[in-house]
């Protein structure tokens, strides 16, 4: 290889830090700790101490001394102790290497009879005395605050979600190991037959713990949040959809994603367990209503559009089924229909505008439509900032002949979902309808929704919804309140003149 220039550094060129630029161990400051760290030390004849620590390494440490005690740097200090809380954690001699006044006044001390085990100390400090104290803790609070009968109501729960797991999982192992088996089983027949055994006393427990769970003091809700967590997510974190609500990727529990999940024919998930997970999230009762509430919106469009009025708008359209499944289902139409998507989020956006864009290409027959979606928040639509936001209201919103919405008002609070209807009512052309559903609490559904899966949502029943529309103005020619088929879900019906 002769003749080849040399590349790369020589090593004996290589060149470490300078002198302004010394090593020094890591050190870890009293804050690091969950304990108090001091020591003691002996000094002609006398223990002195004890001192507050400041920091410390696996060499040495930095006291906090008195004003009144001056040792200069190389006295020695035999039967040096270090303690953390009470525990003597090092014992050996150490020796003084500076002191330096403050306003905190420190001594420098070298430990000369061996090393510190820090990590020993940081494992402790971190796992025993900070961890496992606060779990302690917590499990004393669970204990203390939380009936018995509510925690025990919780362990059945669990019991029974560990008792299913057990068995999908046995079914599954025994399927893949028997090589005899000839033909594959039928995987969602059997996820459906278990469910028909198991699923009544599932719902039943829950509906017995929503009942419990009423009488709770208010104080003590959110500590009942927590232990129904720790106790049952364990064994629905399998689900991909309880999975999704409970981490929610995009900021909230009821995503596009998750939405459209409730729809898959396919049951989702990595296992037996996991998709019979799917299966139970599909068939909770307001898990149905996502479905029902779906087909009241497109019977809302297609009578709407059969009536010869072609601008609709969808508040917070999320993956907008029921607009898809107009748009593959309806016959010809005469003239241009406009549809108008709103959502805060930009990827449900991309989603909608995408298979909406595809049923259209599908259809045998034509369609004149002219997809419009709009990236913008509910404060953008009650409160526009700027020139181009009001425009978008006046030219592009206003004058719709239908503004509908699923699931909006289940996460607004009273003074902003009022305030909302009476913005959007404002955006209707004449003879315009509003149609803005809102889901009823239901036992089976809600109780996991708010206290394992931390999704909270607005419920309201018929009275709290025709409050919503009062003082509307100019005053509409009705005002009702519509059920879809489940009655879980209450569509504000409002008509202008």
């Amino acid at each position: 290889m002769t003749g080849l220039p040399a590349t790369g550094a020589k090593h004996a060129e290589l060149m470490g830090g300078n002198v302004q630029r010394r090593f020094r161990l890591r050190r870890f400051a009293v804050q690091d700790f969950g304990c108090a760290l001091t020591c003691l030390f002996d000094h002609a004849g006398s223990s002195l101490g004890p001192f507050g620590v400041l920091d410390v390494s696996t060499a040495g440490l930095a006291v906090a001394v008195a004003d009144n005690l001056a040792l200069a740097p190389g006295t020695a200090l035999p039967g040096l102790r270090l303690l953390y809380g009470k525990e003597t954690i090092h014992q050996g001699d150490g020796v003084v290497v500076y002191q330096s006044d403050g306003l905190v006044p420190r001594m420098g001390v070298r430990l000369t009879s061996g090393l510190l085990d820090l990590q020993s100390l940081w494992l402790t400090d971190r796992y025993v005395e900070s961890r496992l104290a606060r779990d302690l803790a917590t499990l004393n609070g669970y204990r203390d605050q939380l009936p018995d009968a509510w925690r025990a109501a919780v362990a059945d729960l669990s019991q029974c979600l560990q008792n299913a797991r057990e068995l999908l999982q046995s079914a599954q192992s025994s399927v893949e190991d028997d090589q005899w088996w000839q033909q594959a089983p039928d995987e969602r027949a059997l996820i459906q037959r278990i469910y028909r055994r198991w699923g009544p006393q599932y719902h039943e427990l829950i509906r017995t713990l929503e009942h419990l769970s009423a009488e709770l003091p208010p104080d003590a809700c959110e500590l009942a949040r927590g232990y129904a967590t720790r106790l049952l997510m364990p064994a629905l974190s399998a689900g991909p959809m309880h999975h999704r609500a409970y981490h929610k990727p995009r900021g909230y529990a009821g995503d596009y994603r998750l939405m459209t999940m409730y729809f898959a024919q396919q049951l989702q998930g990595d296992s037996w367990w996991a998709r019979f997970l799917h299966h139970v999230a599909q068939h909770y009762s307001l898990g149905r209503t996502v479905v029902a509430r779906t087909q009241t919106m497109q019977d809302v469009i297609a009578t709407t559009i059969s009536a010869g009025k072609s601008r609709v708008c969808s508040l917070a359209c999320g993956a907008a089924i029921e607009v898809e499944r107009y748009l593959a289902q309806a016959k010809a139409v005469h003239g241009r229909i406009e549809l108008t998507l709103i959502d805060q989020d930009e990827e449900a956006l991309e989603y909608s505008h995408g298979r909406l864009t595809q049923t259209l290409a599908a259809r045998a027959t034509p369609m004149p439509v002219m997809l419009q979606p709009l990236h913008a928040s509910v404060r953008q639509l009650l409160k526009p900032r700027t020139d181009d936001e009001r425009a978008l209201l006046a030219e592009v919103i206003a004058g719709q002949d239908l503004i509908y919405s699923g699931g909006l008002l289940d996460y607004l609070p009273e003074k902003i979902a009022r305030a909302l209807i009476r913005g959007v009512y404002r955006l209707l052309g004449p003879g315009g309808r509003l149609f803005i559903g809102n889901l009823r609490r239901v036992p089976d559904t809600s109780w996991i929704m708010d206290n394992v899966l931390a999704w909270h949502l607005e419920y309201r029943d018929e009275a709290a919804m025709l409050a919503l529309a009062t003082d509307l103005q100019p005053e509409p020619a009705s005002v009702t309140v519509r059920k879809d088929a489940t009655g879980h879900c209450l569509f504000l019906d409002v008509r202008m003149r």
